[in-house]
């Protein structure tokens, strides 16, 4: 009888959540998934609090599938419109730490992983959404890959291939789950245009840690390009650590090795994780740099983290760019980081641990903008719709300067070579197996 009031009563609270209007009533988001097609910032799922419910937050699932219009940035809110508008039927799945991994070829993106919240987990499944046709499309999975949440993903579409590495597996992303939770060690590659998964060893081999809760880009560099990957947590039979964000993880894509980087700087960031990250490059690309935010801590940082970094590569020299002061600081975790257009950087949402009931900018929708290159002078800035191109900025060359370091270990070569290999852009690639109705999956 208790099961059956509780259940009840999350579902009375769910459907009281749901009358509130997602861009009227919006108080602040996190452990959302964000992915960009053309010219929308799309975001998906996470957890959300409304406005009415400030003190303390209350929390809810976010069921409504939203995007940012990047053309925009209307007067008296500087930064890129929300619209919440599009389609999202009670059978797919609103999860917290997933991956959304665009396809700019067919104008889609896929919905990977990720914990769902208050109920139990649906069998996994890759859903793709259909940004032409406005619907979702189930695409199914390989049942020797399990869905995970907290892994460090990026999806590729020049190439049509998707990446995560590590992750979570609990009773929140696997049904029937009875297992202790545990943390993966492995890297699962997904081929947009073949339908197919890959499943190989991460960078610390198949019998390493596992690890989850950190960050991975993609760069054009080498012949078929690189991730690289840093902080979050590593856990083994000794229990949770912190992965040292002097500690880098760097996988050649074509030839499927995984290299091992030290990073340097006159400071490095406190070791972190849930923070996010994205990354921009020269147009000789001869400096590819990795701008990072926020982040929980650990320790007596435990907190966590209201400061801007950059990684610049192939120097993979850390660079300080924003640091709050101790009376201003308003740490937060479980964001996202989207650089736009080259020059811009937007970093949308997170939990505040010091506040539990003031809203984050809510005419802004919990957005706030970067200037990674620094055209205006300041680091925060609104949203400015006629940039689009980036330029190294002032604190990077100012201590890399344009000489390849001494200092690489390996991978020399690597940052040398331009990717030859390419996505068609010309020839769309359809993924197999999709249906032309939207998923009804089981509740």
């Amino acid at each position: 009888m208790g099961l059956t009031v509780l259940g009840l009563l999350l579902m009375v609270a769910e459907v009281s959540a749901q009358s509130r209007e997602p861009i009227h009533d919006f108080c602040r988001r996190f452990s959302h998934q964000t992915a960009v097609v053309d010219e929308k910032l799309y975001v998906d799922g996470g957890v959300i609090d409304w406005q009415s419910q400030t003190n303390p937050m209350t929390n809810f699932s976010n069921t409504f599938l939203g995007f940012h219009d990047l053309t925009s940035s209307p007067p008296g809110i500087g930064m890129p419109e929300l619209y919440a508008n599009l389609s999202k039927n009670s059978s797919i799945p609103s999860v917290s730490g997933g991956q959304l991994w665009p396809d700019d070829v067919n104008k889609k993106f896929y919905l990977y992983g990720g914990e769902y919240f208050n109920i139990p987990p649906n069998t996994p499944n890759l859903l793709a959404y259909d940004i032409l046709n406005d619907n979702w499309d189930s695409v199914g999975m390989d049942k020797t890959i399990q869905s995970v949440s907290w892994g460090a993903g990026v999806g590729i579409s020049p190439l049509g291939q998707a990446y995560v590495l590590g992750g979570y597996v609990n009773n929140a992303t696997e049904p029937n789950w009875s297992g202790a939770p545990y943390a993966t060690s492995s890297l699962v590659k997904y081929d947009m245009g073949l339908n197919a998964w890959t499943n190989s060893s991460g960078p610390d081999g198949p019998t390493g840690p596992g690890t989850a809760e950190g960050v991975m880009v993609y760069i054009p560099a080498s012949t078929g390009g690189m991730l690289v990957h840093f902080g979050g947590v590593e856990v083994n039979t000794n229990g949770t650590s912190s992965r040292p964000m002097s500690k880098i993880d760097i996988y050649d894509i074509t030839s499927n090795l995984w290299y091992k980087q030290t990073a340097y700087g006159a400071a490095i960031p406190g070791d972190r994780r849930r923070f996010c990250a994205d990354v921009a490059w020269s147009a000789d690309r001869s400096s590819y740099n990795i701008y990072l935010y926020g982040g929980l801590g650990f320790g007596a940082n435990a907190t966590g983290y209201d400061d801007l970094w950059i990684l610049s590569l192939p120097s993979f020299t850390w660079i300080p760019y924003y640091q709050s002061t101790p009376s201003s600081a308003r740490p937060k975790h479980s964001l996202s980081c989207n650089i736009v257009n080259s020059g811009q950087m937007l970093v949308i949402g997170g939990t505040y641990p010091l506040d539990n009931v003031n809203c984050d900018v809510p005419t802004q929708w919990g957005v706030h903008n970067s200037d990674i290159s620094k055209v205006s002078g300041k680091v925060w800035n609104t949203y400015q719709t006629n940039i689009t191109t980036y330029g190294v900025p002032p604190d990077v060359y100012n201590v890399i300067g344009g000489s390849l370091p001494s200092r690489l270990e390996h991978l020399l070569v690597q940052f040398l070579v331009q990717p030859a290999r390419q996505r068609p852009l010309e020839l769309p690639i359809l993924p197999l197996l999709l249906s032309s109705q939207p998923a009804r999956l089981q509740e």
